[in-house]
């Protein structure tokens, strides 16, 4: 984490990708997740990052990269061919919670939609159920939250589910 409130992006990935590459010598396999300061995937029409990181990981097959998103960008990646070692992880929270701690990202069933796009696609989905919070009302908006999501997502699709609390 930064002490700014503004989003971090580093401008030589192509350092990064050349450090990530050396060190496949000495640790195999290696887990990266790529996006978890900043959500790439959300910047990927800007920066094209995320491409450039799922074209590498097709050739590193012991390489496993994450690319977290709040965002409901998937389009931006839509065009590639799915890659089995590239995990494509949405952090989902209920409504209440985006609309009062998350206001500027996108909805969930606009990020319920990019999953589904995602998992009919092809691609390794990981949904995030971070951060879970202590709200009034917690284990109705919490039910209530989990039914929907998988009234949109056939779980058998799902790489996992992970949990975050605070």
């Amino acid at each position: 984490m930064y002490p700014s409130a503004n989003i971090v992006i580093f401008v030589n990935n192509e350092d990064f990708i050349l450090e990530t590459k050396e060190q496949l010598t000495f640790s195999k396999p290696l887990y990266l997740c790529i996006s978890y300061d900043t959500d790439l995937l959300s910047l990927e029409n800007t920066l094209g990052y995320c491409k450039e990181w799922i074209l590498f990981a097709s050739s590193y097959p012991d390489l496993i990269i994450e690319i977290r998103t709040k965002s409901a960008n998937f389009k931006s990646i839509a065009d590639l061919k799915p890659v089995s070692n590239v995990i494509l992880a949405w952090t989902l929270s209920p409504d209440s919670v985006i609309q009062e701690h998350e206001p500027l990202t996108p909805r969930l069933s606009s990020r319920l939609k990019n999953i589904k796009e995602a998992l009919n696609s092809g691609w390794q989905v990981r949904l995030c159920i971070d951060p879970i919070l202590n709200v009034p009302d917690w284990k109705s908006v919490y039910l209530e939250f989990i039914h929907k999501i998988f009234e949109e997502i056939p779980g058998e699709k799902l790489r996992e589910i992970s949990l975050g609390v605070f």
